[in-house]
């Protein structure tokens, strides 16, 4: 009820009262130690759209979570309920003991002593234990990629089998969604893994521009298997577009990636060279989303706001153009993330009594663009900089859009610079990457060093910086 009443105009005095006592419950169950199913719950449901505190970062979405996931542990929401109607009926023999719980304690445990697990009321209470846990897997990891935290909620079995777990008669009309995510959340580990095994054998086994596309294929397939498996649970229309909240999850998750590839100690130059348009076109296309998708941002989460933030930073450190470049792309991100703080302030002033922490970050993102560009690279006026591949774009879900690997040289060519900004904003998702592959070779030689897989490296996030954290208003 509180976070409901932070977006209805007229429950100013309401939503403060009720923003008291929720605080107030949450400081009695930690002293009393009370545990439930619906105290998980509640914790999460808080985290979305929890208050900033006096400085940025300053808020209690770390411990509301360490709380959901201790009382979650204590309940044993992370095991796998026996007889299992969620799962294939083989699954428990490949399980330890130490993974599953009997159905019937488990109710036990809720205070459902009366209910027959075989039941129909039985078997929704268990889903939801179930739906619990997945709900809090999918809470913390996107917490984590979102602030640069290490993981603390553990994939179990539950989490590693719940590819099908949304398929069932009393499913949500959500859960094929929570799922998704799930999913998409669950792999990544592998995914990074795998990235960085590449990089690490390349020197041995491979050229740096073979590094390079093995990379890209790994990446591209990782991500067009997941599309194509869960289109259907979150697309919208017969295209299956993304919704914005979720084009902007999927697309930060990509950035992610990329930042580990450009980050890694042992990834070859040629990587990092082909990655940084890569990056840079997932950073414009979450705040392109954001700003296209305003409308229906409204309710816009917390996390939501730090992606959207952290894609401004990378944006504006891989636009970092050399001093002698005729390039208008660094300009035209500076407008794309003044345009994205300008829905950052509204989404969370809006109602009033809102107090969203998106202000604070879009006043963050003004005062970061307003200072004068550092790290610029420079290069001797002789020395060649590097082609791009700037054909025809196919769309944007593979890696191919962002040119070939480079294998030679020539000078700058007029026709890939712009004498005015460019309005990414307006743009589609292919046209932005159009636009950064043609302005490929104006980035030079060099790879800026960026903490694409670090949200806390930025300094302007620096909670203990004083000069940069005020108080909202």
């Amino acid at each position: 009820m509180a976070a409901a009443t932070l977006f209805l105009p007229s429950a100013t005095a309401l939503s403060k009262r009720l923003s008291r006592h929720s605080k107030y419950l949450a400081n009695m169950i930690i002293k009393q130690r009370l545990r439930s199913v619906e105290i998980v719950l509640g914790f999460m449901v808080n985290v979305p759209w929890m208050a900033p505190g006096d400085c940025l970062g300053d808020d209690d979405t770390c411990s509301y979570i360490a709380m959901a996931l201790t009382v979650a542990l204590d309940l044993s929401l992370n095991k796998i309920l026996l007889p299992s109607t969620s799962f294939d009926s083989s699954l428990p023999r490949r399980l330890a003991k130490a993974d599953c719980i009997d159905a019937r304690r488990a109710l036990h445990i809720d205070g459902f002593d009366d209910v027959d697990p075989a039941s129909e009321w039985g078997r929704r209470l268990l889903r939801r234990r179930e739906r619990a846990w997945i709900a809090l897997f999918v809470l913390e990891r996107g917490v984590c990629l979102a602030r640069g935290r290490s993981y603390t909620v553990p994939p179990t079995a539950l989490i590693e089998n719940c590819d099908r777990w949304h398929i069932s008669e009393f499913a949500d009309s959500r859960d094929g969604a929570m799922n998704s995510m799930a999913v998409l959340r669950r792999n990544l580990d592998g995914l990074f893994k795998q990235v960085k095994s590449n990089c690490d054998s390349y020197q041995t086994n491979n050229t740096g521009s073979g590094a390079a596309q093995s990379i890209k294929i790994t990446i591209e397939s990782f991500y067009d298997q997941w599309y194509q498996t869960w289109a259907p649970e979150i697309g919208e229309g017969q295209s299956y577009a993304l919704p914005p909240y979720v084009e902007i999850l999927v697309t930060h998750t990509r950035l992610s990636t990329y930042g580990g590839v450009i980050n890694h100690p042992t990834a070859p130059l040629e990587v990092k060279r082909f990655f940084r348009a890569a990056g840079l076109s997932s950073a414009l296309n979450v705040m392109r989303a954001a700003i296209q998708g305003e409308a229906r941002l409204k309710s816009m989460p917390n996390n939501t706001v730090i992606m959207i933030s952290f894609a401004a930073c990378s944006a504006l450190s891989l636009s970092v153009m050399p001093t002698d470049s005729r390039s208008s792309l660094a300009p035209s991100v500076r407008n794309l993330i003044e345009e994205t703080a300008g829905v950052l302030e509204r989404v969370g002033a809006t109602p009033s009594h809102r107090n969203g922490a998106s202000v604070l970050y879009g006043r963050f993102l003004r005062e970061l663009v307003r200072r004068p560009p550092v790290g610029s690279t420079s290069q001797p006026p002789n020395e060649p900089c590097v082609a791009a591949h700037t054909e025809t774009l196919r769309p944007p879900s593979t890696l191919d859009d962002y040119g070939s690997i480079p294998t030679t040289t020539q000078s700058f060519t007029p026709s890939l610079f712009w004498s005015e900004p460019l309005q990414f904003s307006a743009m589609s998702d292919d046209q932005i990457i159009d636009a950064v592959n043609r302005a490929g070779t104006a980035f030079g030689t060099s790879v800026p060093d960026v903490p694409l897989d670090d949200m806390m490296s930025w300094d302007w996030l620096d909670a203990g910086n004083l000069e940069f954290s005020l108080p909202l208003p």
